[in-house]
């Protein structure tokens, strides 16, 4: 990522994961910390997310790839993909 995207970001610290059979839908709400100052048990809740089964298992593949990525060294800096 170059100067000129420079993201806020919030470490996650955790998640819950479930689902909604009405919906059909895997959910998902990250625990992130949102100041430098925090501790994981302070912790803030996201809203929560829906997926279709598709969209999920589409991001697990894609955060599994990220990872390989980041653990072989792989494209430094590379951050969000442009549209």
């Amino acid at each position: 990522m170059s100067e000129r995207d420079n993201i806020p970001l919030c470490p996650v610290s955790g998640w819950e994961v479930g689902i909604v059979s009405s919906l059909r839908g895997v959910i998902v709400r990250f625990k992130i910390l949102t100041s430098a100052l925090q501790t994981p048990e302070e912790s803030q809740t996201t809203q929560t997310f829906v997926l279709t089964a598709t969209q999920a298992r589409d991001l697990a593949a894609s955060l599994v790839d990220k990872s390989h990525l980041t653990e072989s060294g792989g494209p430094e800096g590379a951050g969000f993909p442009k549209h």
